[in-house]
């Protein structure tokens, strides 16, 4: 896997195990830590091969590991994120960087019908996506359900909803369920949530972009 960007490769420069391969354009410096094998490459050469959008670094990585439902309950987590078809990648990994800003424990999204984890999720998140366990379900109806049977309770985000984020103690363990850019939650996924709740905005605002929204649940029961 291919990953760009200045945050990104210095994330990755903390974890050498991670790293197969760096370029790094002529002139600039190389991350301490680095023990991977380093190329050069003049700044022509490096847009020519990996575009314009590096900021002079690109690095081979190994997969990304994703993890389980099980192996997440088994962690005791307090507070998961938990995407319910968020397709945008700038928009995931705008999540990602703010679920670790505001100490999520995991984030959870379904292995079909999400972006892809990819050079701009990595970009998008400044690297932080290898500092916050991602968890992949086939079925986000099921998986709240399982959260269910684990007493962690699952809020999901909905403009609709006759409570704000403001009327909310937070829970123990709790989950914040975020819905589609375009459709918002699904039906089944609604209707599984414990509670729906809103975020309060000026009534000329129809609604925010979810990865703002989900900064701003996240801060709330932070």
């Amino acid at each position: 896997m291919i990953v760009y960007g200045k945050n990104v490769v210095q994330t990755l420069s903390a974890l050498p195990h991670r790293l197969k391969k760096l370029w790094v354009q002529t002139g600039l410096d190389i991350p301490e830590g680095v023990k991977c094998p380093v190329e050069r490459l003049e700044k022509f050469a490096l847009v020519e091969q990996f575009g314009d959008a590096t900021q002079g670094y690109v690095a081979e990585i190994h997969p990304l590991p994703m993890h389980s439902l099980d192996w997440l309950l088994g962690q005791n987590p307090k507070r998961i994120v938990v995407l319910d078809g968020i397709m945008d990648p700038h928009n995931l990994g705008a999540i990602i960087r703010s679920a670790k800003a505001f100490h999520a424990d995991a984030l959870v999204m379904r292995k079909k019908r999400s972006a892809p984890i990819s050079a701009v999720v990595y970009k998008a998140s400044a690297g932080l996506i290898e500092h916050l366990p991602m968890v992949e379900v086939a079925n986000i109806h099921q998986t709240l359900l399982t959260f269910k049977q684990h007493n962690i309770w699952t809020y999901g985000l909905a403009g609709e909803a006759t409570q704000t984020i403001r009327d909310l103690t937070p829970d123990a363990q709790m989950a914040w369920v975020l819905g589609n850019e375009g459709e918002g939650l699904s039906p089944l996924v609604k209707k599984t949530c414990d509670q729906l709740v809103k975020i309060p905005m000026h009534e000329d605002v129809e609604s925010l972009n979810v990865s703002v929204a989900a900064a701003i649940a996240l801060f709330q029961t932070s």
